[in-house]
């Protein structure tokens, strides 16, 4: 079976090296070959006119040269369309032999000319259908005025026989033609589809690299010069009263500086966190870590903000949780959950931290009691493309980054994220990690400089 592959490949070449209509002129220089030897055949059988065989015979030798020359030394745009008319007289010459219109000439007339259609080049065709019908034209006046150049059937069942096996190669022919367009139909059909595929792929990845380059720069002119300017004013405030302030308005302007210095600490450290992740540069470094403890470790970042809205965190893990994970990302993610939540919930509200292990992972889950999430707008929660910065139940503001930042970082970690939540009542993220197995290995470095 390779064999005859391989041999089918070397007469017709690599698709990939032609072109449809390449393929299709070589596919119609065999079949005018192969047709040029059924002819003789059929006519030597017939015993007709010695030119009727002969004629035949010479057409389907001169059709191998020109199948060389196209196969093998590529002189398809040359010799396409000389090869084209070269094929019309020489069928105009058998016509002459074979009965002229009382003969089977107009099938393989008929099929050489929409062949020869199918493979000229578009300015060509209006040439060749002026050559064909001139040609066909002549040829009609000469069996009309001149009826004893035709040379006829030597009997009524050879002229039944000749247009009997003509009219089986011409449908066989036609069936071919049909197929073979068919097929490369469909397959340069499924080749525009894959590179529209592709094509709308890229513009996806262009899109989101855009969106990306105008959240980051959005970033820095405005969310990240905010805070600097309430620290500027807050601190030009304690300078400027120092000896008037007392002390609780003195409590109260550093409170709100430290809340600006916190903030503007965590998205600094998402915004560089976010620049190495869309560098490729994070790479986990995985350890045996307590859970509880890495979350606790973590309050003294949330509680300032938590106690200004009175707003109580109780911690649910159990000290026995070990889990496989990069520290860093993993409290990366839990800082901003934490906080998230702190910002969408109403003053005096809960929010709730615990931990579930679970087939080889350790579930993660920050409940909160807050404003919660529409059911609409959970799809396009962690996209970087949509603007999901919206104001906490203080006014607090945002950047939309942390979310997407989140997910991206826990997906690099090899775990998933989710959300359930209910207007009104609250929101639950979620996320996992992998359990510590005695045994496993930590991986290399985590961060690149």
């Amino acid at each position: 079976m390779n064999k005859i592959r391989s041999a089918i490949q070397f007469i017709f070449g690599e698709n990939e090296n032609y072109s449809l209509e390449q393929r299709l002129f070589i596919s119609a220089l065999i079949i005018g070959i192969l047709l040029g030897f059924a002819g003789t055949l059929t006519n030597f059988i017939l015993i007709t006119e010695n030119e009727a065989i002969i004629i035949p015979s010479i057409l389907s030798f001169v059709l191998v040269i020109f199948f060389y020359l196209v196969r093998f030394k590529g002189l398809f745009k040359i010799l396409v369309l000389p090869i084209i008319i070269f094929s019309y007289l020489g069928l105009a010459v058998i016509w002459y032999f074979n009965g002229g219109m009382d003969g089977s000439n107009e099938f393989i007339f008929i099929v050489a000319f929409i062949l020869g259609l199918l493979i000229v080049e578009q300015n060509q065709k209006i040439y060749l259908f002026i050559f064909y019908v001139i040609l066909k034209t002549a040829l009609y006046l000469l069996q009309l005025y001149r009826p004893e150049l035709i040379i006829g059937f030597p009997s009524v069942k050879a002229r039944w026989l000749d247009i009997f096996f003509t009219s089986i190669y011409v449908s066989f022919i036609i069936y071919l033609i049909i197929n073979f367009l068919h097929k490369n139909y469909t397959k340069e059909r499924l080749t525009v589809e894959d590179s529209k595929k592709e094509l709308q792929e890229l513009n996806l990845e262009l899109n989101e690299s855009n969106n990306t380059k105008d959240l980051f720069f959005s970033i820095i002119s405005h969310d990240l010069k905010s805070p600097f300017n309430s620290i500027i004013g807050l601190s030009d405030l304690l300078v400027r009263n120092v000896n008037t302030y007392d002390r609780e308005k003195f409590q109260l302007l550093a409170k709100n500086i430290n809340k600006s210095a916190n903030e503007t600490y965590l998205l600094l450290e998402n915004l560089l966190k976010w620049s190495r992740l869309q560098r490729g540069i994070i790479i986990p470094d995985y350890g045996k870590y307590n859970l509880s403890k890495m979350i606790s470790e973590l309050g003294i970042l949330y509680r300032e903000s938590a106690k200004t809205k009175e707003i109580i965190i109780n911690e649910n893990v159990s000290e026995d949780i070990f889990v496989y994970c990069d520290e860093e990302i993993v409290k990366t993610v839990l800082r901003n959950l934490i906080a998230n939540s702190i910002k969408f919930t109403e003053p005096k509200g809960f929010i709730y931290v615990s931990a579930n292990e679970n087939n080889g992972l350790v579930e993660i889950q920050i409940t909160d009691t807050g404003v919660g999430i529409a059911n609409e707008k959970i799809p396009e929660l962690f996209s970087i493309d949509k603007n999901n910065s919206t104001k906490g139940t203080a006014n607090e503001k945002g950047t939309g980054l942390g979310l997407h930042l989140c997910k991206a970082l826990i997906e690099k970690h090899g775990g998933e994220m989710w959300v359930e939540s209910d207007i009104g009542k609250g929101s639950s993220f979620y996320f996992t990690v992998k359990k510590f197995i005695d045994g496993e290995k930590a991986n290399a470095i985590i961060f690149k400089n």
